[in-house]
C-alpha cells in the first residue's frame, strides 16, 4: 500500500490529475491518494484535505495573497506529520508548488525535499518563456520534472534538472473525446461563416478579452459579413457574466457552456486566449487568432518584456512550430486589429489552408505520446 500526495490549484490541472489517478490504480496496485484536490480528483477517488482550484490567480496577483499560501503550506507539512507520504505529486502552478524564488519562499517541492520526500513535478513551470532562474529550484527541489514537450526536456536537462518528456496530456484526452457532429452542426445552424470566441474562464480574462472579440464580430458585421457568433463558456456558473458581457455590448452570440469540442468544430474561425485553449483547437486544425490582454503588465512589456521572455513567441503553436503559424495580438490588442486579421483570413482560402497544413504538421507528432501512462510508469519508480 503506497500513499501518494498530490496537489493541484487550477482546474486544468485537476483535470489532467483525475485522469492520472485513474490510470495509476490499473497500473500501481494498493496506491492511494490525498491532497489538495479539486472536483475532478475527488471524482477519481482522491481523498480531499482542501480545494484552492476556485481562487487560482495569474503571477501578477500571486504577491496579494502570500501571506495565504504560506499558511497553506505550513498546513500542508502538518497533513505530512501526521501522515508521511511516500510520494509527492505537484501539477502546475509554480508559485505555490516551487515557490516565489525572488522572496526566498519555497514551495511545497522544497518543502517535501526538506522532509526527504520523493517529488514529482508534472506540467512544470515554463522557464524556457521566462523567469528561467526557477531551473536552480527544479533542480534542487525536485526529484523527477515530468515535462509536456522535447525542447523543454533538452533545456531542463542542460540546466541540471532530471526531466524527461512525456507529452501533452490534453491531446491524450481531445482524441478520447472527439467532439460530436451531429451537435457541431446545430451550433452552426446552417451559417455561412462561424466564428467562435475562446475567452477564457476566469472573471479577470472575460472582463477584459470579450468585449474585444464581440467587438471584432461587430466589425466584421459591420464590413458586411454574416457572422454567427458562439461564445464558450467554461462552466454554468461563468455563463451570467458572459451573457452580461454579450447583453452589453448588444452583438447577437450564442454562450455555449461546455461542449467546447462542438464549438471549436463548428467554427471556420476562432479567437482564442492564449494558454492551453490554443492547443484544443490547434488538435482540431482550425484557423485562429490567439489574443491575450495583460492589463497594467500588457503596458510594461514594450519597455522590458524581452529581457524577461525566453521566446520570440508568445502563442503556443507559434512556440512549437518555432515560427510564426498563426496571428498572435498579445499587447493592448483592439477589437479593430482582431477584426482586420480576421476578415482577411475568412476572405483568403489559401491563406487558411497553409495555417491548418502547418499546424497539422506541428501537433501531429505530439499526438503519438501517452503521457498519463508515462507519467504513472516515473511515480512507479518512485514509490517504494
Amino acid at each position: 500500500m503506497a500513499d501518494v500526495f498530490i496537489s493541484v490549484a487550477e482546474a486544468s490541472a485537476d483535470e489532467h490529475a483525475a485522469h492520472l489517478v485513474r490510470r495509476a490504480r490499473e497500473r500501481i496496485p494498493g496506491v492511494r491518494f490525498f491532497g489538495l484536490t479539486g472536483p475532478r480528483l475527488r471524482e477519481a477517488g482522491a481523498e480531499s484535505l482542501a480545494d484552492i482550484t476556485d481562487q487560482a490567480v495569474m503571477l501578477h496577483r500571486v504577491l496579494g495573497r502570500i501571506g495565504a499560501g504560506l499558511r497553506l503550506a505550513r498546513q500542508v507539512e502538518r497533513w505530512w506529520e501526521a501522515r508521511r507520504p511516500d510520494a509527492v505529486v505537484l501539477l502546475d502552478s509554480s508559485a505555490l508548488h516551487l515557490g516565489l524564488i525572488e522572496l526566498g519562499l519555497r514551495g511545497l517541492a522544497g518543502r517535501a525535499r526538506r522532509r526527504g520526500l520523493p517529488v514529482l513535478y508534472f506540467i512544470a513551470p515554463q522557464t524556457w518563456a521566462s523567469r528561467s532562474y526557477r531551473e536552480r529550484w527544479l533542480r534542487s527541489d525536485v526529484t523527477r520534472v515530468a515535462c509536456l514537450y522535447p525542447f523543454e526536456e533538452a533545456r531542463l536537462r542542460a540546466a541540471g534538472v532530471n526531466a524527461v518528456c512525456v507529452g501533452q496530456p490534453l491531446f491524450e484526452r481531445l482524441q478520447a473525446e472527439p467532439p460530436d457532429p451531429r451537435r457541431a452542426a446545430a451550433l452552426r445552424d446552417g451559417a455561412a461563416r462561424v466564428v467562435s470566441l475562446m475567452p477564457g474562464s476566469r472573471e479577470s480574462e472575460i472582463r477584459r478579452l470579450l468585449p474585444l472579440q464581440l467587438g471584432a464580430v461587430r466589425l466584421l458585421r459591420r464590413s458586411g459579413m454574416s457572422i454567427r457568433a458562439l461564445v464558450s463558456c467554461a462552466s454554468a456558473s461563468r455563463r451570467p457574466d458572459l451573457l452580461t458581457e454579450v447583453q452589453r455590448q448588444r452583438v447577437d452570440a450564442e454562450v455555449v457552456v461546455g461542449e467546447l469540442a462542438e464549438l471549436i468544430a463548428a467554427a471556420d474561425l476562432v479567437l482564442v486566449k492564449s494558454g492551453t485553449g490554443t492547443l484544443a483547437v490547434a488538435a482540431q486544425r482550425k484557423p485562429m487568432i490567439v489574443t491575450y490582454h495583460a492589463g497594467v503588465l500588457g503596458r510594461l512589456y514594450r519597455p522590458i518584456g524581452r529581457r524577461v521572455l525566453g521566446t520570440p513567441h508568445l502563442a503556443m503553436p507559434n512556440i512549437l512550430a518555432e515560427r510564426r503559424v498563426v496571428p498572435e495580438l498579445m499587447i493592448d490588442p483592439t477589437s479593430e486589429q482582431i477584426a482586420t486579421i480576421a476578415g482577411a483570413l475568412l476572405r483568403d482560402e489559401a491563406w487558411r489552408r497553409l495555417m491548418v497544413a502547418q499546424l497539422d504538421e506541428t501537433i501531429r507528432p505530439l499526438e503519438q505520446s501517452r503521457p498519463i501512462e508515462r507519467v504513472c510508469d516515473l511515480l512507479s519508480e518512485m514509490l517504494p
